[in-house]
């Protein structure tokens, strides 16, 4: 009986000093940044909507996630947005090292080499014991793709001496030294700019305008440039690169893009022509009405608004508040 009631009293305090001491959140944000890290986007989409963080990091791994599937124009809004700092982490000195660790991958997704390489090298510096396997592995690849073969046999010839990351960098130093690029190199390659500039690192606007300058067809890139300006409210610099790259694509425009631009161009008292030039769809324009005049109706009541439009962009763009640091 006495060794019944100690296992129950263990048992108990065992559950108490979990429940006291786990941070189940973060476990949560690993759980989709492990599922990014494995290509597993739809997981981490099913996760994100599960758990409904109210977190920046596990944004991030979302909107990457929507990005790759060519959804985040579509479905930036059905999550949690922190106005635009969920789609690139900041690299800066008050940020913790976690965040750093993490800061490449949205660069490395884009094709900016250049970036991920930095941030790369700042979350080997700031992870426990100033090494990490992880980054010595994202340095490799960024060479493979840089066609640095030299840097790149250097960071795989370090992994060859790991257990767990020897067959990973076998595999990858054959593909360093054969004369044939495989399909993933040669999608990575296509994303890098044919020329650099001058940039400060933490200037993220100035690197997206220079990635879409540089290859006007990198969608994904050009997604988060004009969902930048629009999480900003920026409807001006969103219409100005709109009307300049993402006409030019021959796709249906993605929900968002339509909501905005029924916001600029009824703001300018937009001709029936114009509005016809973007190619928005009639359910769309009608929705945008209601959404008008319900607004008008409520006297912009945000309660009555909510049920039916509160994952639009008219939504966002009336109640969202952008703080600035």
């Amino acid at each position: 009986m006495l060794v019944s009631t100690l296992s129950i009293v263990f048992v108990v305090l065992l559950l108490f000093g979990i429940k006291a001491n786990a941070n189940f959140n973060t476990e949560k944000i690993l759980s989709l940044e492990n599922e990014y890290n494995w290509g597993n986007n739809d997981r981490v989409i099913e996760l994100s909507r599960k758990y409904d963080l109210k977190s920046r990091n596990a944004t991030y791994f979302t909107n990457m996630a929507l990005a790759k599937k060519g959804r985040l124009a579509d479905d930036l809004l059905e999550f949690y947005q922190p106005a635009a700092s969920g789609l690139i982490l900041p690299v800066v000195p008050d940020e913790n090292w976690q965040t750093i660790f993490i800061s490449n991958e949205v660069f490395f997704l884009m094709g900016d080499m250049n970036l991920a390489q930095h941030s790369a090298m700042l979350g080997n510096t700031f992870s426990p014991s100033q090494r990490s396997s992880r980054m010595i592995k994202r340095l490799a690849e960024i060479n493979l793709i840089n066609e640095d073969s030299a840097a790149a046999n250097k960071y795989l010839q370090m992994l060859t001496n790991t257990l767990f990351h020897k067959k990973w960098a076998e595999d990858r130093l054959a593909m360093n030294h054969a004369s044939a690029s495989n399909k993933w190199l040669t999608e990575k390659r296509a994303q890098i700019p044919g020329t650099d500039t001058l940039r400060k690192s933490n200037d993220y606007l100035a690197s997206l305008n220079f990635l879409v300058r540089q290859k006007p067809d990198n969608l994904i890139a050009l997604d988060y440039l004009l969902c930048n300006h629009l999480l900003n409210k920026d409807l001006n610099a969103f219409r100005k690169v709109y009307d300049q790259y993402g006409r030019l694509l021959k796709r249906p425009v993605p929900s968002i893009y339509s909501e905005a631009l029924l916001i600029k161009l009824y703001s300018l008292q937009a001709s029936k022509e114009e509005f016809t030039s973007y190619s928005i769809s009639p359910q769309k324009i009608n929705e945008f009405v209601a959404y008008t005049k319900l607004f008008d109706q409520s006297k912009g009541d945000l309660n009555a608004l909510k049920e039916r439009f509160g994952k639009s962009y008219w939504f966002y763009y009336h109640f969202a508040t952008i703080l600035k640091k």
